[in-house]
């Protein structure tokens, strides 16, 4: 299977929601191309995030678990912390 070059490695779904997964072994960074597919995902509200670890993707499953578990939150609350761990995994150090 062939895929546009910069797409994440991974998509999950996962409780009616899907997010799209980078792999990175530590030490490693996306490259120029797949951070413009991340920007273009999140500008779109689509969420990706760049993976060292297993935890990584497993936060992101807690926030679903929460999300689905707290159906009377707003959803612009709901959205609010989406990007906030989206960009948590996708900023904080572990890409340059």
């Amino acid at each position: 299977m062939f895929t546009r070059s910069g797409t994440p490695d991974l998509l999950i779904w996962y409780r009616g929601f899907a997010f799209f997964v980078e792999t990175k072994v530590k030490g490693n960074y996306p490259s120029a191309i797949q951070k413009a597919m991340s920007h273009r995902l999140a500008d779109k509200a689509i969420i990706d995030v760049v993976a060292y670890s297993l935890d990584d993707v497993k936060e992101v499953v807690e926030l679903i678990d929460w999300v689905y578990d707290n159906p009377n939150v707003p959803i612009e609350n709901m959205l609010m912390g989406f990007e906030d761990m989206a960009d948590r995994l996708r900023y904080t150090g572990k890409v340059k």
